[in-house]
């Protein structure tokens, strides 16, 4: 939050998660922002995303459009 109460977003290079823990994405918290869309997304489109992990390397994920 800014100091006028506005929500900021600010890009992270990287989102630690301790071994055996978890970290959750969503709207208004940690998320990912898709940039470069070669077309529009809408609710109920499917794509693959793919993250970089350090030590368990890249993994693919089937996620589906949704509204925030």
């Amino acid at each position: 939050m800014s100091d006028n109460g506005t929500m900021v977003m600010q890009q992270q290079e990287s989102i630690p998660i301790p071994a055996g823990d978890s970290v959750e994405l969503k709207p208004g918290g940690l998320h990912v922002m898709l940039i470069e869309l070669r077309q529009d997304l809408k609710p109920g489109d499917e794509l693959e995303l793919i993250l970089n992990f350090q030590n368990a390397g890249e993994m693919e994920y089937k996620v589906t459009i949704r509204e925030p």
